[in-house]
């Protein structure tokens, strides 16, 4: 497991990387960067209660570390976004853990075979994720 959350936290540094310095922008290749990762996993990035307690204590804390160092990624984004206009919602905080839960959420019933094509998928849970920090 440890090297499944290692993958989702370099996919998300190097999106924000590409990404550059604006918060919209930022955000757009964060949420696609996580639902790609979940899509294509089909098990997301998230351990049971009875997964964690099977870790070493070592690798629960490392685990727990890097979760929520991903987590912190999308907590700044929104937070930068508010602060500079871009979004509109007045908790941040539950706004970023929403869209983690909505893009983690994809790897347990998305199906690549499914009735939508990837783009378009991208696109619709985009605009979900978009529309849960308010984007005027």
């Amino acid at each position: 497991m440890m090297v499944v959350i290692d993958e989702l936290i370099e996919r998300s540094r190097y999106a924000l990387e590409e990404a550059g310095d604006e918060p919209r922008a930022q955000f757009d290749a964060l949420v696609d960067s996580l639902l790609l990762f979940h899509m294509n996993r089909q098990k997301g990035a998230v351990l049971s209660a009875n997964e964690m307690r099977s870790l070493t204590p070592e690798n629960r804390n490392r685990y727990v570390s890097r979760r929520d160092e991903q987590q912190r990624m999308l907590d700044i984004v929104v937070s930068d976004g508010v602060e500079n206009g871009d979004f509109k919602t007045p908790h941040p905080g539950d706004a970023s853990r929403a869209i983690t839960s909505l893009c983690l959420g994809v790897s347990s019933w998305y199906r690549a075979d499914g009735e939508l094509p990837e783009d378009e998928f991208l696109n619709r849970y985009r605009g979900i994720a978009q529309s849960i920090v308010g984007v005027p």
